[in-house]
Parts: C-alpha cells; sequence; structure tokens
C-alpha cells in the first residue's frame, strides 16, 4: 500500500518538475565567439526591448542566450543596432613582419586598409554611431612635371535615430581631412560624408523615427508580456496538476489505513 502511495507521490513530483521545466522555454545561442563588451551591449539593447538574455562564456570568448519564442525578435534588434560591431584591424596587426618581402602595391594597399580601419574604430567612438565605412583615394605616384592629383575620401556613418549625429559633421571632416594628408575639412569635393539613420526592428522606411521607436518597442514589449505570462500560466497548471495528484495519494492511503483500522476492530470484536 505505502509502495503505491510512494509511486504516486514520486509521479506527482515529476510532472510538476517536467512542467516546470517546460515553462521555463528552451534557451537558444543568438551570438556566440564574440567579446565581453560586444555580449554586454547585446544584453543592453536586448533588455530595453523587454527581451531576457543570458551571457555566458565559452571557448572562444563569449555568447548571448535568449528564449526560443524571442529568438526572431533578438536577430531584428542586433540588426537595427549594429550589433556586434564589426571588428576593425589596428595599423600593427597588418603591418606585422611575417618574414616576406612586399611589393610597393602591397604595401600601399595594407597602408590604405589599415587607415581606413583605424579611422572606422575612432568615428564608431562617437555616441550614436553604429557603423561607420571610410574608403580613402590617395593619389599615385605621378612622373615629374605631371599635375598632383588631390586625395580624397568617402565617410559613411549608420547612426540611432534617437542622437543627431549629423550635428558632428564637421568635426568628423576635421579628424579625417588631419588623418590624411592633403585633405582639407573645408572642402566638402575632398571629404564625402554621408549620414543614415538606421530603422528600428519592425518599422518602414517611411514612418517616422519616434513611431518606429514607440511602436517596435511596444510590440516587442507585449510579446514578452504575453510570453512570460502564458509560462506563468503553465508553471500554475503544472504545480496544481501535480499537488492534486500527490492530495489524491494522500487521501488514498488515509481511507486504506482507515478500512484497515476498521477491519480489526471488527476481528477483535468477532472474537469470543
Amino acid at each position: 500500500m505505502e509502495r503505491v502511495a510512494r509511486r504516486y507521490v514520486l509521479v506527482g513530483w515529476m510532472l510538476i518538475v517536467v512542467l516546470s521545466l517546460a515553462g521555463c522555454g528552451k534557451r537558444v545561442e543568438l551570438r556566440t565567439g564574440i567579446s565581453e563588451t560586444d555580449a554586454n551591449e547585446i544584453v543592453a539593447a536586448l533588455a530595453d526591448v523587454g527581451i531576457r538574455s543570458e551571457k555566458e562564456v565559452t571557448k572562444d570568448g563569449y555568447s548571448v542566450n535568449v528564449g526560443e519564442q524571442d529568438m526572431s525578435a533578438s536577430v531584428k534588434v542586433l540588426e537595427s543596432a549594429g550589433l556586434p560591431r564589426d571588428p576593425h584591424a589596428q595599423m600593427g596587426d597588418i603591418f606585422k613582419k611575417d618574414g616576406m618581402i612586399s611589393s610597393p602595391l602591397e604595401e600601399r594597399s595594407r597602408y590604405l586598409f589599415a587607415l581606413s580601419q583605424e579611422l572606422e574604430r575612432t568615428l564608431c567612438q562617437i555616441d550614436g554611431v553604429l557603423v561607420a565605412r571610410v574608403h580613402i583615394v590617395l593619389p599615385e605616384r605621378i612622373a615629374p612635371g605631371d599635375p598632383v592629383q588631390p586625395s580624397s575620401a568617402a565617410v559613411f556613418i549608420k547612426y540611432r535615430p534617437d542622437v543627431d549625429i549629423e550635428t558632428h559633421e564637421f568635426a568628423i571632416r576635421s579628424l579625417v581631412a588631419a588623418s590624411i594628408p592633403g585633405l582639407s575639412a573645408n572642402d566638402p569635393k575632398q571629404i564625402a560624408v554621408v549620414f543614415v539613420p538606421a530603422l528600428e526592428a519592425g518599422s518602414r522606411p517611411s514612418d517616422s523615427a519616434e513611431a518606429r521607436v514607440s511602436g517596435a518597442s511596444s510590440a516587442r514589449m507585449n510579446s514578452s508580456k504575453a510570453t512570460t505570462a502564458g509560462n506563468v500560466v503553465l508553471l500554475v497548471a503544472a504545480a496544481l496538476a501535480g499537488l492534486l495528484l500527490i492530495a489524491a495519494a494522500g487521501v488514498w492511503v488515509f481511507r486504506e489505513r482507515l478500512r484497515g483500522y476498521w477491519k480489526s476492530a471488527t476481528a477483535r470484536r468477532a472474537q469470543p
């Protein structure tokens, strides 16, 4: 009798545990092999729109995990925020001594790439800048007597729509001009700067910036709240089902013991 009751109790607890785990939802890997800075920025960006995420240490860096039901919304958030940021090579990494003799063309190409990488890394430090690209054109070596061709640069800036980054245009021009010989910050023909606002996840290009921010955030918050409410309901149902099963086992045990007591009492009375 007690064995049967124990089985009912065990089944009840197993039901609670299994349904509780199901209510917690499956966690999936959103990004892996990233730096701690990128992981922190991703966690913060997701928290701003009500999506819960977890940062974990892996063999090759850090990973960020989210609930399976939040995967799609999380990807859109990262796309709109430009995360994780593209890694920028440093000048010292590009010009490492590898024992090989480079041609003048290779040295020039590596120099232009390194210079653009350094400028992009610096521009990304400006508050509100999500993505920065710098394309540099330096004059080719010319023969004596030929006219000197001026240098030029093109700068692409993708920024958060809630930041007025265009007020820094002259500062960006000055930074690029001071980094590349032969450029002037006052000449728009030498330095072209293009500003593009990032679209919030779930918005259309025709939407206003304010509508994009409020609409997308509200939709993700409502989705997250609905998911949380569903998990709570499932957990409560699991707990009630398990407790009912345990209670039923207790009632059955009590009834069997009471029946055994009455049988014993009846047998004693029947004895002469």
